[in-house]
């Protein structure tokens, strides 16, 4: 109810049959309204400062949340000013990465922290995000720092976080060493294409050789050698000496026939059999 609304019931209330109005009644009646109407007040008021400190208490909790993910995520993630390239945050695993202590890190600039040449790299990544305002993906390369040294395998990640006015505000990073994923894709990979007792190329690689090396001579009109050999009475030697035996001696002769070939493509394509590519002739 309006207070015009609100003064003119009141009023009606204090006025008696004759037009006269009490003005001891209608006092109280105002007095009365006040009183619900501060009363109202305070209420609202403890009901906003409640809902602020309930709000307040929800970004809190939501913000430790994301604290935690942040601090145990096993992928090391910086935040650097973008202004100035201060590292601002770094958790667990971007300390395990470094090698050191985030406190070495926190407050400190690229050259600051690690070798010239990185720096300058660094610092050159960080001006084109800014620049472009589009995030910088690097996949699968060397890093030249870290604890673990520059035989790791890196995916990265870099992106610009602007505040309400799109100003650059902070840049965000993210390294996941994938040394050993690759490293299993290469092996598999290496696998594939070799044989596990001699390491030499198997049948498929022979294969691939051959036709690569077919393809060639066609188009340069030349000509090449190919060999097979095998080794004579190897069952023998399996039956009587045993197989760790016949390893051996398949080694010993795959080693013989690579010194022996100069630059040939020697594979081994199964059992005792051997295969050898001897290079183009005009």
């Amino acid at each position: 109810m309006s207070m015009h609304r609100l003064f003119a019931e009141q009023l009606r209330c204090a006025t008696d049959a004759t037009g006269q109005v009490d003005v001891v009644k209608l006092g109280k009646f105002v007095s009365a309204a006040y009183e619900a109407g501060d009363r109202e007040r305070q209420r609202m008021i403890e009901v906003r400062a409640q809902t602020r400190d309930e709000v307040e208490q929800d970004l809190l909790r939501t913000r430790e949340f994301l604290d935690t993910i942040i601090e145990n995520i096993p992928i090391a993630v910086f935040a650097k000013c973008a202004e100035s390239s201060r590292y601002i945050l770094l958790n667990r695993a971007g300390e395990d990465y470094y090698g050191m202590p985030r406190e070495q890190m926190l407050g400190r600039t690229p050259e600051q922290i690690f070798p010239a040449d990185v720096a300058r790299e660094v610092n050159e990544q960080d001006r084109r995000v800014v620049a472009s305002g589009m995030p910088m993906v690097l996949e699968e390369h060397l890093l030249e720092v870290g604890v673990k040294g520059r035989d790791r395998v890196v995916n990265s990640r870099k992106m610009l976080i602007t505040d309400g006015n799109g100003d650059p505000q902070y840049l965000v990073g993210v390294i996941e060493d994938v040394t050993e994923r690759v490293t299993t894709r290469q092996r598999i990979s290496y696998l594939a294409h070799h044989d596990a007792l001699t390491d030499l190329p198997n049948r498929s690689a022979f294969n691939a050789a051959l036709d690569e090396r077919l393809e060639r001579a066609q188009e340069a009109s030349t000509s090449f050698a190919v060999l097979s050999l095998d080794l004579d009475r190897f069952k023998e030697v399996n039956d009587v000496f045993g197989h760790p035996v016949g390893d051996m001696l398949m080694r010993a002769a795959a080693d013989r026939l690579a010194a022996e070939a100069e630059g040939a493509f020697v594979a081994r394509i199964g059992g005792d059999e051997f295969m050898i590519l001897m290079p183009c002739k005009p």
